[in-house]
């Protein structure tokens, strides 16, 4: 069966690596930029280099573990988090709920206060869950450190409201903390830098998170870079591209964002 994977990001370019395991002729891998990563990409700049979005990583299981370092090679090394937030003219250690400590003292104790709130109406009340991400927020952390940082943090992250983020995929990734942890670092500065989902991670010695995907290519036979599809026939299996060209397919594998998947299926 002839698959085309629309995308050469990392989705795209694992997914073109497990079809040629299985059939190196099965599948054509189509990419309009000029180079492979997508968002997982490095750029040069003045001799620096730059990834387009933080990309660390985070196996869950041996099998990804062992899959990236036999492509990467032994050039992957393990890091320790080190992570801070520039707030009112000073840096904050990550996690920032964590760290009231490193605050000015009026948006300490706004925080410190909205904290303890939150934390006595949940012993208190029997309210509803949250339903989203921004309900969330106030309700585990409160109002301070809801608008000195998670509301904006993640407003700029993610690029919509909190409330329009739902739980069930964002929750595991957000440090949690409890009233010990808070008063401990506020009372004597104890730092509690290493909690969350990632202390430590692994990432390429040298050239970037580009790496990893440029592993990938070198491993694959079908990539076909500059190639911008901008319809797709649902009915007839086709794709047609910016340049004129087309491609039939008889399974389609879309790593595009939705609404551009969408606007452009016929």
């Amino acid at each position: 069966m002839q698959t085309v994977i629309l995308g050469a990001g990392i989705s795209g370019l694992s997914v073109a690596y497990a079809l040629q395991q299985i059939s190196p002729d099965s599948y054509s891998l189509y990419e309009q930029a000029p180079t492979v990563g997508g968002l997982c990409r490095t750029q040069q700049v003045d001799g620096y280099q730059f990834d387009t979005v933080s990309h660390v990583l985070h196996f869950r299981s041996s099998e990804t573990k062992d899959l990236v370092q036999q492509i990467v090679g032994e050039e992957l090394i393990r890091q320790e988090r080190s992570a801070w937030i520039y707030f009112q003219s000073r840096y904050v250690p990550y996690p920032f709920q964590t760290h009231l400590s490193a605050l000015p003292a009026a948006a300490q104790m706004d925080c410190l206060g909205g904290y303890v709130k939150a934390w006595a109406k949940r012993k208190i009340s029997n309210a509803r869950e949250p339903q989203n991400f921004g309900d969330w927020v106030e309700r585990y952390f409160g109002g301070g450190i809801a608008k000195h940082f998670m509301r904006p943090y993640n407003q700029k992250l993610w690029g919509v409201a909190p409330e329009q983020l739902s739980l069930d995929w964002i929750r595991p990734f957000v440090p949690q903390t409890d009233l010990r942890q808070v008063f401990s670092n506020v009372v004597s500065r104890r730092n509690h830098h290493q909690i969350g989902y990632n202390p430590w991670f692994f990432y390429p010695a040298r050239g970037g998170i580009q790496t990893v995907c440029e592993a990938f290519q070198a491993q694959l036979r079908e990539i076909h870079l500059g190639q911008e599809a901008v319809e797709i026939d649902l009915e007839k299996c086709t794709i047609r591209f910016r340049d004129g060209g087309q491609v039939g397919y008889e399974r389609l594998i879309s790593t595009m964002p939705l609404p551009s998947l969408i606007q452009r299926v016929k």
